[in-house]
C-alpha cells in the first residue's frame, strides 16, 4: 500500500508540476501577463471584448480586492496581495507567502478550480491565516461575473472579489 501510494503522489507531482513552475516563475516576476481588453476592443488586460460589444471573460490578471469565506473573511496585511492568473486549462498566480497553481475550467457563468497546489514557504501567522482562508475558498467557487473593473467568483459562502492588475 505505501509504494502504491507514494506511486500515485509521485506521478500527481509530475503531473502537476508544470503548473507549479508556472505559478512559482509569475510570483517572481510579480505576476502573469495575460491577455485584457481595452475600450477599442483589442485584447491587452482583463477580459476579451470583440469590437462592437463587451463579452467579459474570467481570463487574465487579476489581484484581490476583498473575500469572504465559511472561515472568515480574507484580510490583506499592509503591502502584500493575492493574484490570480486565469489562462484556461491553467490558473495560478502569488498569495500572501506562497504561490500556488492548477487547473480550471470555465463553462459559462460557471468555474472550477481543481488540483490547486502551492510552494510550502513557512510564513507568520499574519500571512499564513489569510493566504489559508484564500486557498481553502478555491475549491468553493462555482460561479463567476466580470464587468470592465472587477471579476467575482461565488461558491457556497464564498465571495472573491478582484481587479484587473
Amino acid at each position: 500500500m505505501g509504494s502504491a501510494r507514494r506511486r500515485t503522489e509521485s506521478e500527481m507531482t509530475a503531473r502537476l508540476l508544470p503548473t507549479l513552475l508556472v505559478a512559482t516563475l509569475c510570483g517572481v516576476l510579480a505576476g502573469c501577463s495575460f491577455p485584457q481588453a481595452d475600450s477599442g476592443g483589442s485584447t491587452v488586460g482583463t477580459a476579451t471584448a470583440p469590437r462592437g460589444g463587451w463579452s467579459p471573460t474570467p481570463e487574465g490578471s487579476w489581484s484581490l480586492v476583498s473575500g469572504t469565506t465559511p472561515d472568515g473573511p480574507v484580510v490583506l496585511p499592509a503591502g502584500r496581495e493575492i493574484t490570480l492568473g486565469i489562462a484556461p486549462p491553467e490558473a495560478g498566480g502569488r498569495s500572501t507567502c506562497n504561490t500556488y497553481g492548477g487547473r480550471v475550467r470555465v463553462t459559462g457563468e460557471r468555474i472550477r478550480f481543481a488540483k490547486v497546489i502551492t510552494t510550502l514557504i513557512g510564513c507568520k501567522k499574519a500571512l499564513a491565516e489569510p493566504e489559508g482562508r484564500y486557498y481553502s475558498a478555491l475549491p468553493r467557487v462555482r460561479a463567476w461575473r466580470a464587468d470592465a473593473s472587477t471579476l467575482t467568483l461565488t461558491g457556497p459562502g464564498v465571495k472573491l472579489v478582484f481587479r484587473p492588475r
